[in-house]
């Protein structure tokens, strides 16, 4: 996985996280 794909990833976590 790039650095750049792990940012994305953690972004929609995160943001999944404030959703919920």
């Amino acid at each position: 996985m790039t650095r750049a794909e792990g940012r994305a990833y953690q972004r929609q976590n995160i943001l999944q996280d404030i959703a919920r």
